[in-house]
């Protein structure tokens, strides 16, 4: 279906298995295959390019499960029921219910788009669908986070007011580090990241100066405030490590080295991302290096059959 097992599907394109141009009593129609070429485009241009992609990477992970079970190229499309049911049962029990949907309809809309016979037992299908739906890993079932992306940070900074002292001490890049250093002017003794803090005491009118040490909490609490105002997404768990680990890779930064520079195990580092998959992809793939390595990795599922 799409060549040698290392080579990653492009996403949702149009390939050279012909259409069948007999009539039903078995005599050739006087068609092109310009002709035909402009069925499949035209069929090709009802799916929304992030439906392309998405789709795509479904059809990869087909291309890796049928290489793995070494499918004949021609059993692989038109593809019988048993075969698409055995993929998709490959799926569940490592995959949301709305990947596992979004990847078997990935390999329907390649069989539209060349106008291969799409024969699967939708009885079947449907019951295994469901069973996605009850099977899917917990780690799965939960709200997904956006990044915290370089666009986002910019944004939020224009809130900012960097004579603040708490502003400052939450705007630390390395630019920022001696607006830091000369407005809080931390201790010596104390952490870096600490900022002053002024107050009155009951009966006194004078304020008093000390030094908050700048939490996680207070700060998620800060920029929340401020994105709140700002009218902006607010930040939820996981946010900026996703954010992060999305910046790196698409700097091209191995994928070895993120996993060393976030401090994972490779078991815990594999989870995390197989975890923000959904989310990941829509960033990365434009950049195909990045995407063919991101895709490989999180479905090991798939190969380890």
């Amino acid at each position: 279906m799409y060549g040698c097992a290392g080579q990653r599907p492009p996403p949702l394109l149009v390939h050279s298995i012909p259409r069948i141009t007999l009539d039903k009593l078995g005599q050739p129609i006087n068609l092109s295959e310009d002709d035909l070429i402009k069925i499949a485009n035209n069929i090709l241009g009802a799916y929304a390019p992030s439906t392309r992609e998405t789709y795509g990477m479904g059809l990869y992970a087909y291309h890796l499960f049928c290489n793995e079970k070494r499918v004949l190229e021609e059993q692989q499309a038109p593809a019988s029921s048993v075969l698409i049911l055995a993929f998709v049962s490959s799926l569940i029990g490592i995959y949301s219910a709305s990947t596992v949907q979004n990847y078997v309809f990935g390999v329907r809309a390649w069989h539209i788009i060349h106008g291969a016979q799409w024969s699967v037992n939708d009885n079947e299908l449907d019951a295994l669908l469901k069973s996605a739906g009850k099977s899917a890993p917990a780690s799965l079932k939960w709200e997904k986070r956006a990044p915290v992306t370089i666009n986002y940070m910019t944004e939020l900074h224009k809130h900012l007011n960097p004579d603040d002292p708490l502003h400052d001490g939450v705007t630390d890049p390395e630019a920022a580090l001696k607006a830091h250093m000369c407005i809080n002017n931390p201790p010596v003794a104390g952490p870096l990241f600490a900022y002053r803090y002024t107050y009155l005491t009951k009966g006194k009118k004078t304020p008093k100066m000390t030094y908050r040490v700048l939490t996680q909490s207070k700060f998620l609490e800060f920029i929340n405030k401020v994105a709140r105002l700002a009218g902006m997404e607010v930040l939820k768990g996981h946010s900026i490590q996703i954010g992060a680990a999305l910046e790196y890779l698409l700097r091209g930064t191995p994928f070895n080295v993120v996993k060393v520079k976030g401090r994972w195990a490779s078991n815990a580092f594999l989870v995390y991302l197989q975890k923000h998959a959904q989310i990941l992809v829509l960033y990365i793939q434009a950049h195909s290096a990045q995407n063919e390595e991101f895709i490989r990795i999180v479905m090991p599922g798939i190969q380890r059959q």
